[in-house]
């Protein structure tokens, strides 16, 4: 099961480096194509909606079929659109190219999380720990190779140069990953014994929709912030672009360290507590930063990113615990698409009116305020395993 392991954590930091290449492509677009900021709009639209709309589909078929040749196929389609965006000459080349990378990004996080969760029955949140950490890792080589290829070679011959491992590891997962065989889910050490029976309606039970819910805050609080606190740092606290690009890429650095440390850690105390450590710290360290002077500014908010990312494996492997085996890809598919659609769609333009309507420091309060959600959700989930 360590194939599974590797080519999961290869699969899910190509996902992450696609994702974050694009941005850094689309200022030069809008002046080779002549496009509008409302045409980079639909694009950013268009490759959100056919993600999110299908997570949910293909989770569903993945349960039923086996999570290995979807994530396969669609990262082979992944990355045929970032070529496709390499070769568009106009528009609406480009408009199906986006449309091409979304359909392929929406494989991944049902299929190969929960190929990783049925993987690794026991020693769950240390395996998850290790796969979803390569997320950050892939966001952050991502603009630093279309950075460096790019200088060598143009945007359109970096994008292609991009596209090899993606089409490389959808090839490795198909020859060497293995379906395993279904098993129950395994809770870590520090479980609840006493939670008694659970209500449930099918397979969703009263810890697993309190668990859905403490990851769809997750994606509040990490897209909201994030969204705009490098313009916080630009606008109120005068750091130059290069200054934010370097605290940003060191966020992420950390993010990906928290993670690993966070999956570790719920294998030996408990998903729960991991959990409510994670939502407890920044939501004291990020009002911090607004009182701050000088370098403890960047240093809050690494250590808000290091803290806040510790749940992000504990929270898949609770979900995963609290699954039933047989729908466990649709679980993630449903966790991941209710965490895009609320923390990439809308917390944005809701961050977004905060801060015009009070000012850029109010996303501070209402990120401490979605850590406190979330962990008020964490607190009254009284078990950690199905049963």
């Amino acid at each position: 099961m360590r194939t599974n392991l590797a080519l999961c954590s290869l699969a899910h930091g190509a996902w992450h480096m696609y994702e974050m290449s694009l941005p850094p492509v689309y200022p030069i677009l809008i002046r080779e194509l002549s496009l509008s900021y409302t045409q980079v709009g639909i694009l950013v639209s268009t490759f959100a909606a056919l993600r999110i709309s299908l997570e949910l589909p293909i989770g569903h078929l993945s349960d039923k079929r086996g999570c290995k040749p979807f994530v396969s196929l669609f990262m082979l389609i992944y990355s045929a659109g970032i070529v496709g965006v390499s070769l568009a000459r106009d528009y609406w080349q480009l408009l199906l190219s986006i449309a091409a990378a979304g359909i392929g990004a929406s494989a991944y996080h049902p299929g190969g999380t929960a190929l990783t969760a049925k993987s690794f029955p026991r020693g769950r949140g240390r395996a998850m720990g290790l796969s979803i950490a390569s997320g950050p890792a892939g966001s952050m080589i991502g603009p630093l190779l279309i950075g460096v290829f790019g200088a060598l070679m143009g945007w359109r011959g970096a994008l292609r140069i991009l596209a090899i491992p993606g089409a490389l590891i959808a090839i490795l997962f198909w020859r060497l990953a293995a379906e395993p065989e279904a098993a129950p889910g395994a809770g870590p050490r520090g479980g609840d014994p006493r939670g008694g029976r659970a209500s449930a309606i099918g397979h969703f039970s009263i810890p697993l929709v309190l668990a859905l819910g403490a990851s769809a805050m997750r994606g509040v609080y990490w897209n909201g912030f994030n969204s705009f606190f490098p313009t916080y740092l630009m606008h109120y606290r005068a750091f130059d672009q290069s200054s934010v690009a370097y605290i940003f890429a060191a966020i992420m650095g950390a993010s990906a360290i928290g993670i690993a440390i966070g999956g570790f850690a719920s294998d030996r105390m408990g998903r729960k507590r991991v959990i409510l450590i994670s939502a407890a710290v920044p939501a004291i360290l990020i009002p911090a930063i607004l009182p701050a002077q000088g370098p403890m500014v960047p240093a809050l908010a690494i250590a808000a990113g290091l803290s806040s990312s510790l749940e992000g494996a504990a929270l898949s492997a609770l979900i995963a615990d609290l699954s039933a085996p047989e729908v466990l890809a649709k679980m993630f598919a449903l966790n991941f698409s209710i965490q895009a659609a609320l923390g990439a769609l809308a917390t944005p333009l809701i961050f977004g009116w905060l801060a015009d309507s009070f000012g850029l420091w109010s996303i501070f309060p209402a990120t401490a305020a979605s850590c406190a959600i979330m962990f008020a959700l964490t607190l009254m989930i009284r078990r950690e395993r199905r049963e």
